[in-house]
């Protein structure tokens, strides 16, 4: 017996250290593979995220509490949202708001909430078998929205920018705000009372805590950066640092207010870079920095996201949903079509936007991963609690909300948007480096076909030139966020020409550009040089190999231009015309290479050089 049990110890400790080995993998696997599934499948990447999270704890795979336990999965929970805010406030750029944007948002993080909990409150009271004060909690969850879910739908659609810039900024700003609420709320109903005088001193309190300790980790990681010059991964690192010490102190001092605190930490940061951490001067190559460290700090919020929805999916079994039954669609048709609704209409009256403006964004309200959070620790503290009255089903409701508002508003948006007419119409717009004769001319050739083409030059020569020629010209740093003084045609911006008329540079900025547009949408003319090691080419060649600046500025001397051209034999240019783009009917432009050959459709156009 004593045999026995010596030999069958060490395969049970084996057997659960394998199953946990397990489960971690499946997280980590799971929240890495949905967004690329997403992509391929071309679906809102939460869907698949929920679905495998869902999938993986129905079939018993995955049971995030007994792998971490409960205080764990909370705390983890806590870090990391902090540090999915941070990203998104490095998104919150002051001089975004001009027009009638900073009001709409503002309106919409304060009248629109209050709107949004009420009705989300009494609907859920009146629809499920909940008390009073459970319902006050779930209205209080469901405030926030998705920064996470409304940044990629809103650089998909391109919006005008008032509406784009309130979206965002309601997103961001709602997610900390709602779980402060929502933390307030929790706290007034264990406590079997809510005063509401009390409530807002508590609510001011968890504020002040939370911006206090954000600019506290701001200031730090601002003198942190001036004396120690980061290299760009110590950067990464030093920010993550201070992002989290500021988010854990404020949440041990004030529940939920660390969620301020990581928000804030990023705010300020966009709005005032530290030296060593952004860019500083007007050249492609002095943001290289600046990217590094903000995609590490991008791709790891995502990471995070990921694997948070998995965790707290896996948390909801089948039985939790098939109890709501179909009640729970008529809440979400409530949220949609009433709720978002009236919450927009009251908080854009009388603002400069459009009707057609103030419809879609009556469109746009999903449900992230704060929502999702703050709902599974609530459910778990009013059970503690012993308050009933259906609190063990706030989880699943919320599961059930973001799963419906991701369907509806991630499926049917773009719908939307072009249907109400606020979607950019044409292709996106195209970044010529270059002000010479060449570029000019391309831009100019662009332009008249309907194409937002922007100029950018080291040359004040010859960008006073191109103002004149009548094109957009774009004097800061072409790969940093555009500010509303810039050319508003940066925002659209998807592809980067590199026409200079200097080999080298051509492939210096063609290099330093593909790191912040991707190698697939950055060009560059053909090489005037020999060199047979392809060291002069960082980008996809634009139009021929024989294309170079100096054959295209010959014979524009000569009197070619660029304009609309027909096709010949193999899809070449007839008389002797260098094909370069294609306009489609269906309003994206295809850029020609050296490596390929355009295939029409009805509705089609083609631009190129046409020889005199």
């Amino acid at each position: 017996m004593l045999v026995s049990e010596a030999l069958g110890a060490p395969t049970l400790v084996a057997l659960s250290d394998s199953r946990a080995l397990f489960e971690t993998g499946l997280i980590v696997v799971l929240a890495a593979a949905a967004p690329l599934i997403a992509q391929v499948l071309r679906a809102p990447s939460i869907l698949l995220l929920l679905a495998f999270g869902f999938g993986a704890g129905a079939i018993g795979a995955l049971d995030p509490d007994a792998l971490f336990g409960q205080s764990a999965v909370a705390a983890i929970v806590s870090i990391a949202v902090g540090i999915i805010l941070f990203d998104s406030g490095l998104e919150l750029r002051l001089d975004e708001l001009r027009g009638g944007a900073h009001r709409v948002y503002r309106r919409l993080v304060t009248i629109g909430i209050a709107i949004t909990w009420a009705v989300g409150a009494v609907a859920s009271y009146l629809l499920f078998d909940l008390s009073w004060e459970v319902a006050l909690v779930l209205g209080a969850v469901l405030v926030v929205s998705g920064p996470t879910v409304v940044g990629p739908l809103l650089d998909y659609i391109r919006p005008t920018r008032d509406v784009a810039t309130a979206l965002k900024w309601e997103g961001t700003l709602a997610d900390p705000i709602g779980a402060t609420l929502g933390v307030l709320v929790f706290q007034a109903v264990v406590a079997g009372q809510a005063r509401p005088g009390q409530e807002a001193v508590e609510f001011f309190a968890s504020l002040g805590v939370g911006v206090g300790l954000g600019l506290a980790g701001a200031a730090l990681a601002t003198a942190w950066a001036k004396w120690f010059r980061p290299t760009p991964s110590q950067g990464f690192t030093g920010i993550m640092m201070f992002v989290v010490a500021a988010v854990v102190a404020a949440d041990l001092i004030r529940d939920d207010a660390g969620l301020i605190s990581g928000l804030v930490v990023g705010a300020v940061l966009v709005n005032r870079p530290p030296r060593g951490l952004d860019s500083s001067g007007l050249t492609v190559q002095s943001a290289k920095l600046a990217r590094d460290w903000r995609g590490q700090i991008a791709t790891t919020a995502t990471f995070l996201i990921g694997v948070l929805f998995i965790i707290l999916s896996a948390q909801v079994s089948p039985s939790d949903i098939a109890e709501l039954g179909w009640v729970s669609v008529a809440f979400v048709a409530v949220l949609i079509l009433v709720a978002r609704p009236l919450a927009v209409g009251v908080a854009t009256l009388r603002s400069t936007l459009q009707l057609n403006e103030r419809a879609f964004m009556a469109w746009m309200a999903p449900r992230g991963i704060v929502a999702a959070a703050t709902s599974s620790t609530f459910a778990l503290g009013l059970s503690k609690a012993g308050v009933g009255g259906g609190a063990e089903q706030l989880g699943a409701i919320t599961f059930v909300v973001i799963v419906g508002a991701a369907l509806v508003y991630g499926l049917s948006g773009p719908t939307v948007a072009r249907a109400l007419g606020v979607a950019s119409d044409g292709p996106g717009g195209v970044l010529l480096v270059g002000g010479s004769r060449v570029g000019r001319a391309i831009a100019s050739a662009l332009q008249k076909h309907g194409v937002g083409a922007v100029i950018w030059t080291g040359s004040e020569e010859l960008a006073e030139l191109a103002e004149v020629e009548g094109l957009t010209v774009y004097r800061g740093d072409p790969t940093a966020v555009a500010s509303p003084e810039a050319a508003p045609e940066l925002d659209s911006v998807e592809t980067a020409l590199v026409a200079t008329d200097d080999d080298g540079m051509n492939a210096m900025l063609a290099a330093d550009l593909a790191e912040f547009y991707t190698r697939e949408r950055v060009y560059q003319l053909a090489t005037d040089t020999d060199d047979e090691t392809g060291f002069y080419v960082r980008a996809q060649v634009l139009f021929d190999d024989t294309a170079t600046h100096q054959e295209l500025d010959a014979w524009m001397q000569r009197g070619a231009d660029i304009g609309s051209v027909e096709l010949g034999a193999e899809g070449r240019g007839s008389e002797g015309a260098i094909p370069m783009f294609v306009v489609r009917g269906s309003g994206g432009l295809e850029i020609l290479t050296s490596a390929e050959r355009p295939v029409l459709k009805p509705g089609d156009q083609v631009i190129g050089l046409r020889r005199a």
